[in-house]
């Protein structure tokens, strides 16, 4: 009841969780993609392929226009692995 909450929280409070230290354990930096160089290059890249689909619908290659936009976006969602 209250006794096991009340440990709980102190157990928290010190990083201990469920009989583990989380004091000793050594954190791993967080990976971010978007701070990969490739990434950003997708992202201009995309852009470009965005202002040429723009000019492409205006001519009328509107299913040309719709690929170049999806695969801009493919660039980016889908990072090397």
């Amino acid at each position: 009841g209250k006794e096991q909450r009340a440990e709980g929280k102190e157990q928290r409070a010190e990083g201990k969780e469920h009989g583990v230290d989380r004091s000793m354990t050594v954190e791993r930096p967080k990976f971010r993609f978007m701070d990969l160089e490739i990434w950003r290059d997708s992202i201009e890249i995309a852009e470009k392929l965005f202002d040429l689909a723009d000019r492409l619908e205006a001519r009328r290659f509107y299913r040309f226009a719709e690929q170049l936009r999806g695969s801009g976006l493919s660039m980016s969602n889908n990072p090397v692995k």
